[in-house]
């Protein structure tokens, strides 16, 4: 099974064979009243930035709250990143790539993810630019501006499921295919840890869409209790070269045994952890 490493990028590469149909286009969005409400307070924020030609933001407005059920119709506006390396005499024509950043979990992404990478999407963006390709980078929803429903409540928080992220993924690429005219272009996703693991899934899950995923420290079978990844934990804090130590390590272990696990035992070391770490 993979497993994430302390150090350096782990690629897992799959690639891709012959390029698929277009997935159907998605109908005209129809979403809650709380979701426009809260799309138009993040339109008004981001105004000044879309008035210049060069933004990058963009919104995939056709996106499906559920991608298992067909009686639900409803729809939201999902945000990507855009960044068009193509010379201005070569932007009439497909690139014979597109690099696809596929966000997860962590803060609201920025513009930088489609211009440096960030920490997992460096290679696409710097392959973008040597190869004059478009890279584009699609936040997950109910993460950043992303918010399918307008509020986090449990009753939203069931659309919130790497499967649905998945369906979004295929959706978006197919959207991004129409709006941008790229038919003849190979999509290859990029992603690191879950992102990375989105990616390769959905290359495995819909070759017909994704061509080829490259993903960085990503466990690919994903388990409830992962304990290689605790192993791997344990080694880069004894990792000296990240300032870590045989001390380090040992003080965390006697931390979660002796300290974390007693207390959860009992519901007044419940309680105290409740008020220690305020949550």
């Amino acid at each position: 099974m993979p497993i994430a490493m302390s150090r350096g990028i782990v690629l897992a590469l799959v690639l891709a064979s012959a390029v698929g149909d277009v997935l159907a286009s998605i109908g005209p969005p129809r979403v809650s009243d709380g979701a426009r409400a809260l799309e138009a307070r993040r339109r008004e924020t981001t105004s000044a930035s879309s008035k210049s030609s060069k933004s990058r933001e963009r919104w995939f407005d056709g996106q499906r709250l559920d991608h298992f059920d067909a009686a639900d119709t409803r729809l939201w506006s999902q945000r990507y990143f855009i960044n068009d390396h193509r010379d201005s005499k070569f932007a009439d024509e497909a690139p014979a790539v597109v690099f696809l950043c596929v966000g997860g979990e962590g803060p609201a992404l920025t513009a930088r993810v489609v211009e440096d990478g960030g920490e997992h999407c460096a290679v696409a963006t710097s392959l973008a630019s040597r190869k004059k390709g478009l890279v584009f980078a699609l936040e997950h929803r109910f993460y950043g501006a992303s918010q399918p429903t307008g509020d986090l409540s449990m009753s939203s928080l069931r659309y919130l499921s790497s499967r649905q992220a998945l369906e979004d993924i295929v959706a978006f690429a197919a959207h991004a295919r129409e709006r941008y005219d790229l038919r003849k272009s190979r999509v290859v996703a990029f992603g690191g840890s879950y992102p990375g693991m989105l990616a390769a899934w959905a290359r495995i899950k819909y070759p017909h869409a994704i061509h080829a995923s490259v993903a960085s420290s990503a466990p690919i079978r994903a388990e409830v209790d992962m304990r290689g990844y605790y192993d791997v934990v344990g080694a880069a804090l004894r990792e000296e070269d990240v300032g870590g130590s045989d001390g380090c390590r040992d003080a965390v272990r006697e931390a979660f045994e002796r300290g974390l696990n007693e207390a959860l035992k009992t519901p007044e070391g419940r309680r105290g952890l409740e008020r220690r770490f305020n949550v």
